[in-house]
């Protein structure tokens, strides 16, 4: 339908997010009312008529459009929560471990919760984007699907460690080394864990098992965001097996659901709450 230059100067007024369903309803209302063109009047009656108004603009969309989020949910089949792992094909080079076993439980535990219909409950205005609660799994510290900014991040890590063999001194684990965290003495070689990222690239090149994985696991983060106040994720759990990622995201979710209030991020849950208060809730769950 044509709108008159007024008019449309006026519907600017409203918050960008809502102008589009704005318009859609004032078009019908002119219609209704036999018009092939929307005014200014048309918006300011409509506006009265439609929406009540009593306060802001924004205020009234907010309300109007609260019942919107589930249909459009539904009817394009999209999801509250997000799950995303980097190695699909497990193809990588880097990779340490096989984790597309995890990624798959991850999905199911998050489907299992209900955590789209429970989130639409509780969230003002529109469903967007951002709402999504989102997983990463990362097959090795190089982390390409980003878990550190992630609302719930695994990364693969490997320990190393001094293995049965001799070293023969070919420095390829130095060389390899991206952190300089190893230097060979006259015993072998000698790893500096402070600098050590957990990568086992040292382990794969070593040619006559000097170095062997010590150790070998998940490491689970928390927390993490983009957005108007980016923040890495917190460090909650480290190198521990499949059941216990799967035991910390389901307090996860629990915290998540029963405290957040409104359209409030799970990051922004952790600084009201304390990460000390969320560490305590998945320590729960090995009791």
């Amino acid at each position: 339908m044509e709108w008159e230059r007024e008019a449309l100067e006026k519907i600017k007024k409203v918050p960008i997010f809502a102008r589009k369903l704005a318009m859609a309803k004032i078009e019908r209302y002119a219609t209704d009312k036999g018009k092939t063109k929307v005014t200014v009047e048309d918006v300011d009656e409509a506006k009265r008529a439609i929406f009540n108004k009593t306060g802001t603009d924004t205020k009234e969309l907010v309300r109007f459009m609260r019942d919107i989020p589930a249909k459009e949910v539904d009817d394009k089949k999209k999801n509250l929560h997000e799950v995303s792992g980097c190695n699909e094909n497990h193809l990588c080079p880097f990779s340490l471990l096989d984790a597309r076993g995890l990624l798959q439980k991850l999905e199911n535990l998050m489907k299992e919760s209900n955590i789209n219909s429970e989130l639409i409950k509780r969230i003002e205005g529109p469903v967007v984007y951002h709402y999504a609660f989102r997983i990463a799994v990362a097959e090795c510290p190089n982390a390409c699907s980003q878990p550190q900014i992630k609302d719930f991040g695994v990364i693969v890590e490997s320990m190393p460690g001094k293995g049965v063999g001799e070293c023969i001194n070919c420095n390829l684990c130095v060389q390899e080394c991206k952190e300089s965290a190893i230097v060979i003495d006259g015993g072998g070689p000698v790893i500096d864990y402070d600098r050590c990222v957990r990568c086992g690239a040292c382990v794969l090149v070593c040619p006559v098992h000097a170095l062997v994985t010590q150790k070998a696991g998940y490491s689970v983060l928390i927390g993490g965001r983009l957005g108007r106040h980016p923040k890495f994720a917190a460090r909650v759990l480290e190198m521990v097996d499949e059941d216990a990622v799967i035991r910390a995201l389901k307090a996860i979710v629990r915290i998540y659901l029963q405290k957040g209030e409104g359209n409030e991020r799970f990051g922004s849950l952790i600084d009201r709450l304390g990460i000390e208060y969320i560490k305590k809730e998945i320590e729960r769950r090995y009791e």
